[in-house]
């Protein structure tokens, strides 16, 4: 087909203009996804998606284009729909996870410190014993001495003392 002969639409004025819209609205979604991306604001994010999923639906309805310009806008319009989405997602994975990790640290270290305590009443210990991670293994709740998830190691210390970890960011007091 030479570039003379037009492509035959169902709505000629329709097709061509949303084709073309779809195009600036891809333009204008890539480059809110890149200031949020080199700016880090966190609001402009939802505004890129949300203009990138107006480019896909522009995309659809302007039907077949001799130029290619739809599946190019639609095509960027994936991207950086899939780009925001994956922009937001990873980092706050890695953050919950590191949360997540961080909270059954202080479970880990709380159980540590109840079976503690009921060792040294059972046994009647005093204030500055130290027990054995194998002496308060039949106080907690599954039988053995909890790992932490971090792969640090836990310190069991007197019984006065709050046990610890060896993982710094872990030993926050427990609310």
């Amino acid at each position: 087909m030479s570039d003379t002969q037009h492509v035959k639409y169902a709505s000629p004025h329709r097709s061509r203009f949303l084709g073309t819209t779809c195009l600036r609205i891809s333009i204008v979604a890539v480059i809110i996804g890149l200031t949020a991306a080199f700016t880090r604001v966190g609001v402009l994010v939802p505004i890129a998606l949300l203009v990138a999923v107006a480019g896909i639906i522009f995309g659809h309805w302007a039907g077949p284009r001799r130029s290619g310009q739809a599946l190019i806008g639609a095509l960027l319009s994936y991207a950086v729909a899939a780009g925001m989405v994956f922009g937001v997602m990873i980092p706050n994975y890695a953050q919950a996870r590191t949360v997540a990790m961080t909270n059954e640290c202080a479970r880990n270290l709380r159980e540590i410190d109840d079976a503690k305590q009921q060792w040294a009443v059972k046994f009647r210990k005093g204030n500055r014993e130290i027990p054995a991670s194998k002496d308060l293994e039949p106080f907690l709740p599954d039988g053995k001495f909890p790992q932490c998830p971090s792969g640090g190691t836990y310190d069991i210390h007197a019984i006065t003392e709050t046990p610890t970890c060896s993982v710094k960011s872990h030993n926050s007091k427990p609310e």
